[in-house]
């Protein structure tokens, strides 16, 4: 399908089930319905980032709070956050994690937007949090990864890494992160020890993904990458001829990365060349690689 919005997206947009959720610049968030192209509703929120969503339910994060809005659009519940928000919403299970800009994390009942727990961190979250099992994980700007108890919110223990870790992607025995100082972790649960880490030729993009025995990721030296998911050995490595601009996505047993490549523009047939021409002024163009 082919649907104009009459304005482009704020943010990414938030999918649940058969609905996508897009926030657009001009302060409305709009639900599409995937099956049929067609615009089920559209909201006035200004959103300041990417929205979440789950559980019948869609999360529209606001310079000044939270706001939770049910499939028909109608607004479930609201919750003020001073300041807004520093990382992406997580809504895993019917948790809503909330990194708040004026340093708290908030642990939320995402049905009714109750306040199970909030946790103090001393520097900003960066990145989406990651919830698996019992515990919660968040990335701070100065370099540390901290684990949460999912109960209570008590910190269980923290690693700091050599520069400020990416998002976090967790499982049951073991994390993997990427970092500024261009390794990539992997971390294990139980006190955050380090299992291995791989040395990569710039800073990783978006979320890694994994199968049974690998883990994926791309790079700003525009290679993507698989690492033995258990031993951290490099299985294999694939120049792009892009610049990725976000997580790669594994369906079944392809790997499809998003980037951005350069163009040299021409000037049309038949005209005289300016003397800018020379200055090389390129375009960007969207392109999908698998």
């Amino acid at each position: 399908h082919r649907l104009p919005l009459g304005a482009s997206p704020a943010a990414p947009a938030a999918l649940d089930g058969e609905m996508a959720y897009v926030p657009l610049r001009t302060g409305k968030l709009v639900a599409v319905d995937l099956a049929t192209g067609r615009v089920r509703w559209t909201a006035d929120l200004a959103v300041s980032a990417a929205p979440a969503a789950g559980g019948g339910l869609v999360f529209v994060p606001q310079s000044d709070g939270l706001a939770a809005l049910a499939a028909d659009g109608s607004r479930r519940w609201q919750l003020p956050v001073a300041g807004g928000f520093s990382a992406p919403l997580l809504w895993t299970g019917g948790w809503l994690i909330a990194a708040a800009n004026n340093g708290d994390v908030l642990c939320l009942r995402a049905s009714d937007g109750h306040i199970v727990w909030t946790a103090r961190v001393t520097s900003p979250v960066h990145g989406r949090p990651a919830l698996t099992a019992d515990r919660v994980y968040v990335s701070l700007e100065d370099g540390r990864v901290v684990s949460h108890d999912l109960a209570t919110g008590a910190a269980v223990w923290e690693q700091t890494l050599g520069g400020t870790p990416g998002p976090v992607l967790a499982l049951d025995d073991r994390i993997f992160v990427g970092s500024a100082d261009k390794f990539f972790y992997c971390l294990d649960v139980d006190g955050g020890k380090r299992k291995w880490r791989w040395r990569m030729g710039a800073g990783i993009i978006g979320l890694p993904v994994l199968d049974d025995q690998h883990v994926y990721f791309v790079a700003l030296d525009n290679v993507l990458r698989a690492l033995h998911r258990w031993n951290g050995s490099q299985r294999w490595k694939q120049g792009l001829p892009v610049r990725p601009s976000g997580s790669p996505l594994l369906a079944g047993s392809i790997l499809y990365v998003a980037g951005v490549a350069a163009e040299l523009g021409r000037p049309p047939a038949g005209s005289q060349r300016p003397r800018s021409w020379d200055r090389r002024r390129n375009s960007r163009a969207q392109s999908w690689i698998c």
